[in-house]
Formats: structure tokens, sequence, C-alpha cells
């Protein structure tokens, strides 16, 4: 990640446990859903089965748009977008 996250940013990612995920269908359309993730090292760590529609997506468009699950209100909305990378089975490390 090239961007230095604040601190309380940083902290939800540790302890929220959901995240919304937005990946781009082949035809233009977001496509959003809510996955379990891990955040270690500065990297978010999604497992999905290889046949989803979020993967189909990002096989097509790497670009994504993570948004942590609660807002508290709108009051602590946090977003992040990048770049996905795909890793087949057996390519990550157990965490």
């Amino acid at each position: 990640m090239s961007v230095v996250l604040q601190p309380h940013v940083e902290e939800r990612l540790r302890s929220d446990k959901m995240i919304w995920l937005t990946t781009v269908r082949p035809n233009g359309c977001p496509h959003t859903i809510p996955v379990w993730f891990v955040w270690e090292n500065a990297t978010i760590l999604i497992f999905s089965k290889m046949k989803t529609q979020k993967v189909h997506n990002l096989r097509q468009n790497h670009s994504a748009m993570l948004a942590l699950d609660d807002t508290k209100n709108g009051r602590d909305v946090v977003i992040l977008e990048g770049t996905a990378q795909l890793l087949e089975q057996g390519e990550g490390r157990e965490v």
C-alpha cells in the first residue's frame, strides 16, 4: 500500500471482522458484497471460492474498493481504493 493510514483506520482494520468489497462487472456495473477479511502487514486478505462473481470480476479488472462495515451512523466512514492481486490456491501463506 503506497499511502500512510491514520492510526484509527489501522485499528479498525485490525478489529473489524467484515468489509464491503466492490468489484467491477464486465459490463461496467459495480458488484458489492460483504466479506470477512484479515489485515496483516498493510495487506487485506480475502479468501473466496474460485467461481464467485467477485473473482470473475477481478480476473477482468483488478480495480477494487473496500468499505469497513460499521460507519457509526456516518461518523466513521473508512473507504479504501486500490488494485487487487489474485493468488491461486497455495500461493499465499497461512495466516
